[in-house]
């Protein structure tokens, strides 16, 4: 009892100090500007997603992903969001919950690669703009994942989004 109890707060401690990271990552560049980051690879549980706003239909299919996969047994890690993948101007969206590797080989997980994304944050709800804001990354093959910020100032959700360069 007492490992289990040991190591279920190990894993809080690991989760809170990701967190934390993240926090200041997300931090260390102002709202108006991009900054390239390198990440490395995740594994996403997903739901294709067919419109072209985060409204809310987005939002019930995100709880139908969680409560799957808390259904499931699933070990949910720290993002959430969209992942949009972009093949000659081909866009599949999904919405998305990051999931450990040990998931990688279920039914609907995406894997997104190791490599350097360019981020930036933004406010915006259209798929469409958001895509655009990237037009200028000149590649065939794209992916684009857009999660949700962490600030003191709730009068607005805002997100962060990264694409592969």
């Amino acid at each position: 009892i007492t490992e289990e109890k040991i190591s279920s707060l190990n894993n809080s401690l690991s989760f809170l100090n990701f967190l934390q990271e993240d926090i200041e990552r997300i931090n260390s560049y102002s709202d108006y500007e991009s900054k390239e980051f390198n990440f490395d690879e995740k594994y996403y549980y997903t739901i294709p997603l067919y419109e072209d706003e985060m409204n809310d239909n987005y939002y019930k299919i995100l709880d139908t992903l969680f409560t799957k996969a808390l259904n499931e047994n699933i070990l949910l890690k720290h993002d959430y969001g969209i992942i949009m993948n972009i093949k000659d101007d081909d866009i599949n969206k999904f919405v998305a919950v990051e999931v450990d590797k040990k998931y990688c080989n279920l039914e609907n997980v995406i894997k997104v690669d190791s490599g350097n994304f360019l981020c930036k944050k933004t406010n915006e709800f259209n798929l469409t703009k958001i895509y655009e804001m990237f037009s200028n990354i000149m590649c065939s093959e794209k992916t684009i994942i857009i999660t949700s910020c962490y600030s003191y100032d709730f009068s607005s959700p805002y997100f962060e989004v990264k694409c592969t360069v």
